[in-house]
């Protein structure tokens, strides 16, 4: 079966906060700044963790995008978050 990913995009005055939680793999980091950054999103903070085979990773970034289509930024993520 698939990987259960589960992304929340939360809206803020400035910008907004992204959690992403996923199975961890290779370069998962790197998929999810690319998705952020393809998004014209400026990464201002990150908290990265993992325990075992699960990443919980949460951004804070500013930019339009995340607020204007917050479904299209979760698809993006979720796409970036599946291993290749």
């Amino acid at each position: 079966a698939d990987p259960v990913v589960r992304v929340r995009v939360q809206p803020r005055p400035r910008g907004a906060r992204v959690e992403v939680r996923a199975a961890d793999s290779p370069g998962l980091l790197h998929r999810l700044a690319r998705a952020l950054a393809d998004a014209d999103l400026d990464v201002e903070g990150a908290r990265v963790g993992t325990l075992g085979e699960s990443a919980r990773d949460v951004f804070f970034v500013r930019g339009g995008a995340a607020a204007a289509d917050p479904e299209a930024l979760r698809a993006r993520l979720t796409a970036a978050a599946t291993p290749p």
